[in-house]
């Protein structure tokens, strides 16, 4: 309502209006039945370019669901038609902000228009119902990081790029399986999609609408307790300082008359900066020393936002295991992955 998008838009939200994307839309079947689907698709294209091109009052923009479709579908062409007609809307209402709600894989056919045409792409990734109800899914993490690479990657929808306005954020649900979801779960699915896309600079979430349980109840106390749950991960891990060893953070620098310098890079991929932080450093499982920083920034990339913390030791020649550990930091940081190691030969 007017009232609820001024409310929120007091408070610095985005205000948007829900509207359909192509591959739902039947309003057009009726055409491909009897003019076939050219001209079907170009009354869909048509339709959605006078859609998405006009708003109502204080609306910041749209939020298109849903895009997909299998390949060579009826589903996947609408999709594309309508997101042909979003770069299109893009270009004359730049001030609009449109946000897309993709669904299964992304096809080129859709997807090449993403990056000019939505300021937020969000992968529905509904791991808790529609993965193992219709997919008979087993590995859900696997299913997260196909449906994000190699194609927001090598497309660079990660984040906005070189004028592009596009974002890009995995979507998860909260609504359709509240019995099913359990917490701790949860929280390492997000840990793990840190860890995978550390660019992603944001979590979607699916709570429009509780489902009924296999009993046909309606459990909406615990909905509100995962609505929660996941508002309070959206700070953890995004927000506030968010602290970690990458793959391949900790790297022997130069090994000259039996010294060896160690470097680790500690990582901070929250919003926020980090105060005081301390590194432990081992080799060959005993602790050689701690180096101190006051703080680790956080920043748009890696160049801005890691600090280094190097320390020498005394090495024989041969095979040796270093680890770097963050041992002490400002109680207010989320930690994610607190430890890094590396195996290298000293000759």
């Amino acid at each position: 309502s007017k009232e609820q998008r001024e409310y929120l838009t007091e408070r610095g939200v985005k205000a948007l209006i829900w509207q359909y994307g192509g591959m739902p839309w039947t309003n057009h079947d009726g055409v491909r039945d009897q003019e076939g689907e050219e001209e079907a698709l170009k009354q869909i294209e048509e339709h959605f370019r006078v859609q998405y091109s006009n708003i109502p009052d204080n609306a910041a923009g749209y939020g298109i669901d849903e895009i997909g479709g299998y390949p060579e579908s009826w589903f996947e062409k609408k999709s594309a038609a309508s997101m042909k007609a979003l770069k299109w809307a893009k270009q004359q209402r730049p001030d609009l902000f449109y946000a897309v709600w993709c669904t299964g894989g992304t096809r080129d056919s859709f997807g090449k228009y993403f990056r000019d045409a939505a300021d937020l792409v969000m992968l529905e990734i509904y791991i808790w119902d529609a993965l193992p109800k219709y997919l008979h899914t087993e590995d859900i993490y696997k299913v997260i990081r196909n449906r994000v690479e190699p194609y927001y990657r090598i497309y660079d929808m990660m984040v906005s790029t070189y004028g592009s306005p596009c974002h890009t954020v995995v979507g998860l649900d909260v609504a359709e399986a509240v019995d099913l979801t359990n917490l701790g779960e949860l929280e390492e699915v997000v840990r793990f999609i840190r860890r995978e896309f550390p660019e992603l600079r944001g979590q979607g979430w699916y709570s429009g609408a509780l489902y009924k349980n296999e009993k046909g109840e309606l459990n909406e106390p615990r909905h509100q307790e995962i609505v929660r749950f996941a508002s309070d991960l959206n700070l953890k891990y995004y927000i506030k300082p968010c602290l970690t060893l990458m793959e391949h953070s900790l790297w022997l620098e130069r090994y000259e008359n039996g010294t060896a310098t160690l470097t680790a890079a500690v990582s901070n991929i929250g919003a926020m900066d980090a105060g005081p932080l301390t590194v432990e450093f081992f080799a060959d499982g005993k602790a050689i020393g701690q180096v101190k920083a006051g703080a680790v920034p956080a920043g748009p990339n890696r160049n801005e936002n890691r600090t280094h913390f190097t320390i020498t030791q005394k090495l024989k020649p041969g095979p040796h295991i270093f680890e770097a550990r963050i041992k002490d930091t400002d109680h207010f940081s989320t930690v994610l992955t607190p430890s890094v190691s590396l195996t290298r030969f000293v000759e």
